[in-house]
């Protein structure tokens, strides 16, 4: 519609000179000619107005405002479910006695950490081990075959295996292959989520059995001895 308006409003513009050196073809002389011509005018310049579509509002900036764009929606992620209480006490004990360790003012003082942990430890929990959390940090075989397993249950603190059967003598921590436990273990990977249970050693000088090469090793990211009797992945 926008364009008849338009078009009415340039035939009187065009139409005002016509009219003006021969107002006989508006019927009549040159003064009702021009006052056609302006009253169509008039006409065609109100309707253009009427009829254009409206124009986007601009910004303070001078940018045209966009029209409002929704929220993508929020990806709620669940919590993890909470340690065992008794893998909860041995993180939070090996922690504390990690930092006075480093704290010691000299080796007499931070070797007196030790059997104060061991202490700690055999207060607070016993050597079974249930439905740990933690994840697959080594996986592999010995030359015979024997599976060699450690878990990180902490980011320093570990259960593992031996690593070789003549360390393993007497201990029999090595998975025997073949068995169901060797098979549920092969079907890990590395830095994978899984549950265990087993049993730890027991230790004068740790409480539990520790097989740490060095004394810092032992006090700041220890290295328990464990024997496995499941392990299966996290859900």
């Amino acid at each position: 519609m926008v364009y008849v308006f338009v078009c009415l409003l340039l035939g009187a513009v065009l139409g005002i000179p016509v009219g003006l050196v021969k107002p006989a073809l508006f019927g009549g002389g040159r003064l009702r000619a021009l006052g056609t011509c302006l009253v169509l005018a008039l006409v065609g310049f109100v309707g253009v107005g009427v009829t254009a579509p409206p124009k986007e509002a601009p910004a303070a900036d001078g940018q045209s405002v966009a029209a409002p764009v929704a929220p993508a929606p929020v990806k709620v992620v669940a919590p993890p479910p909470p340690l065992p209480e008794a893998q909860a006490r041995l993180i939070g004990i090996v922690a504390d006695y990690a930092q006075a360790y480093r704290a010691a003012p000299n080796d007499m003082a931070k070797g007196a950490t030790r059997p104060a942990r061991a202490a700690a430890i055999c207060a607070a929990l016993k050597t079974e081990v249930r439905e740990w959390r933690g994840t697959v940090d080594d996986l592999k075989s010995t030359n015979e075959g024997w599976g060699v397993l450690e878990v990180r249950v902490a980011p320093n603190l570990s259960l593992k295996t031996w690593n070789n059967e003549m360390s393993d003598l007497g201990d029999k921590s090595l998975i025997r292959p073949g068995s169901p436990l060797h098979l549920a273990a092969m079907q890990l990977r590395k830095h994978q989520p899984v549950i265990v249970s087993g049993t730890l050693y027991r230790s004068d000088a740790d409480c539990f059995r520790e097989i740490s090469f060095t004394v810092n090793g032992a006090m700041t990211d220890p290295d328990f001895l464990f024997r496995f009797s499941s392990v299966r992945p996290a859900d």
